[in-house]
């Protein structure tokens, strides 16, 4: 069974190896580009997700940009009973366009944020995530003033108990992130 430990300065006991949902949601491609990792159905999806969970695993990862919300979908339908012995990570701010070579668009904004979390909350089942994060480093100065505004609302609305920002490998950015208390 796997152990558990703390996330970070968070209050949650995550267990060691989490599953990062990507490809959960099935094939998925956009002119020709696929956007997802392999292609499951709904049933091997479920059976990874309670595999996962015999296995101790209580950390869900995933986006509303992996298979368009249909991963969501999926972790939401097959964790729902279980909601209260788990925690769900998601992310969002990559919006599916036609860009190559790589066809996502990045919307740090506050409007764009809260709309994509509240349509997460719908497709996942439940009325808050452990975890929110933008899906990108901001950029600029105003992508962080409306992170700043966008979490501190998440979290007063109670729809994230936990909020951060996935920065890839924008190392500096998340160094920045950690200097501006974030």
């Amino acid at each position: 069974m796997l152990q558990n430990r703390k996330l970070g300065r968070t209050n949650l006991s995550v267990s060691e190896i989490g599953l990062g949902c990507w490809p959960l949601g099935g094939l998925t491609t956009i002119n020709g580009i696929s956007i997802t990792y392999g292609d499951l159905d709904q049933t091997t999806a479920s059976n990874i997700i309670k595999t996962a969970l015999e296995l101790g695993v209580n950390t869900f990862d995933t986006a509303d940009s992996y298979s368009l919300g249909n991963s969501e979908k999926r972790l939401g339908k097959a964790l729902k009973d279980h909601r209260e012995d788990i925690h769900i990570f998601t992310k969002a701010a990559g919006i599916p366009s036609y860009n190559e070579p790589m066809p996502m668009e990045i919307d740090l904004s506050y409007h764009h944020l809260m709309a994509a979390l509240d349509r997460s909350l719908k497709r996942l089942e439940t009325n808050y995530v452990d975890l929110f994060q933008a899906h990108k480093a901001p950029q600029s100065e105003n992508d962080f003033l409306s992170l700043e505004k966008t979490f501190k609302e998440i979290k007063a609305e109670g729809k994230a108990l936990y909020c951060g920002v996935s920065i890839g490998l924008e190392y500096e950015k998340g160094i920045e992130l950690i200097k501006r208390g974030r």
